[in-house]
């Protein structure tokens, strides 16, 4: 049996311009009652509404989360992030990819790595990686340096962790190589 929920649909723009969050929208009790800032920046992407997603708390401590969508890198999402707790950021495609990432409107590994940095993000979780990648994309590309690790399928992360988050990197790296997960880029 399939039930029927209520919804309502929000466009990209209205986000943007901030009308849903406007005390007479249906969810400006949510936000309050969460304690959150939600905004969105256009960014850099080949559909016209593309955004990027900014959550923000309004209690203390105070913390920003930040959520790239697909994008080349972009000053906007840089400023609307400045000083991110979290940039969450896709690396669709890997260094060497860098004219197929300009062409197809996505970011490659180092280009996220750079956005992560001028946005000065505590920490960096790169996802969304092409499906060149057999499981795992090439863990090389991220410098342990970076503060930044590689997201994998039903990760959690919670704000209390982010300190250690660069950690499981090495970790993730090994067992990658030790169960043979990036095998078929190397044929």
């Amino acid at each position: 049996r399939i039930e029927e929920i209520e919804f309502e649909f929000i466009f990209n723009a209205d986000i943007r311009h901030s009308l849903i969050w406007s005390e007479n929208h249906l969810l400006a009790p949510l936000a309050s009652t969460l304690g959150l800032r939600i905004s969105s920046v256009q960014v850099k992407h080949s559909c016209r509404d593309a955004c990027g997603v900014v959550l923000e708390s309004t209690t203390s401590p105070s913390w920003k989360i930040v959520y790239s969508g697909d994008t080349r890198p972009c000053k906007e999402l840089v400023s609307a992030g400045s000083d991110a707790a979290l940039l969450i950021h896709e690396a669709t495609h890997e260094n060497k990819l860098l004219d197929d990432a300009r062409f197809k409107k996505h970011s490659t590994t180092q280009e996220a790595l750079n956005i992560a940095k001028d946005m000065n993000a505590f920490r960096t979780v790169l996802t969304h990686f092409s499906q060149r990648y057999p499981k795992v994309p090439l863990l090389t590309e991220i410098p342990a340096s970076s503060n930044a690790v590689a997201a994998f399928d039903l990760m959690c992360i919670n704000l209390a962790d982010l300190p250690r988050l660069p950690s499981i990197l090495d970790p993730v790296y090994r067992l990658s190589l030790r169960e043979g997960w990036n095998e078929e880029l190397e044929e």
